[in-house]
């Protein structure tokens, strides 16, 4: 894996560049400029790089959810849930990244994410999956269009489109020392078995 720590003595440097590349990453996808190249991303893919480091929680909670899933029926976690309280806040996170995403904003969803909750039937609102009970609370009118709109704005058809990917150019000088640190990560990957800061 590619999380070498954060204070990893032997080679200092290494985690700091690590911080780059991810944050170059997130730079290139939103069409900034940035020093990562589709080729550099295509070698750091090669030796399964972690473009997000909180990605192995991520995995391991939505494991937690699954296995809640497939006790429960649903993905609705209670507040209090005894045997993993921390679970209804990561569902509840997941709701409001999706939002963001969908908005354009700054979020840790994917498409990827989006697409394995899916699959185990994931309630992106609470209110759109209780339409009656939230249309009548109040019977305000105002009430009643509420869980359209949360509807429409939660759809995947409203989502923001990301602009295409733009390349830039990297001095020669950048590109050897690119070069020299991916290097440093492969012989790390080698000796740890993993890359993830």
């Amino acid at each position: 894996h590619t999380r070498v720590p954060r204070d990893f003595t032997k080679n200092p440097i290494l985690p700091q560049w690590i911080s780059i590349q991810r944050t170059d990453y997130r730079k290139f996808h939103l069409g900034n400029p940035s020093n990562i190249t589709e080729d550099r991303i295509e070698l750091l893919n090669k030796i399964d790089f972690s473009w997000d480091r909180l990605s192995h929680t991520w995995e391991k909670s939505y494991e937690e959810l699954e296995t809640f899933v497939n006790e429960f029926g649903h993905t609705r976690v209670p507040r209090d849930f005894p045997k993993n309280p921390l679970l209804s806040r990561w569902v509840r996170d997941q709701r409001l990244n999706y939002k963001k995403f969908h908005y354009g904003d700054p979020s840790n969803m994917t498409e990827e994410r989006i697409e394995l909750l899916n699959q185990i039937d994931f309630q992106w609102t609470i209110c759109a999956s209780l339409k009656w009970s939230c249309k009548n609370a109040n019977n305000d009118p105002d009430d009643a269009n509420l869980p359209d709109i949360l509807d429409r704005i939660s759809s995947p058809e409203n989502a923001t489109q990301t602009q295409p990917h733009k390349r830039f150019v990297v001095r020669p000088t950048d590109q050897e020392k690119w070069d020299k640190q991916y290097m440093e990560l492969v012989n790390y990957v080698k000796r740890f078995g993993h890359a993830r800061v």
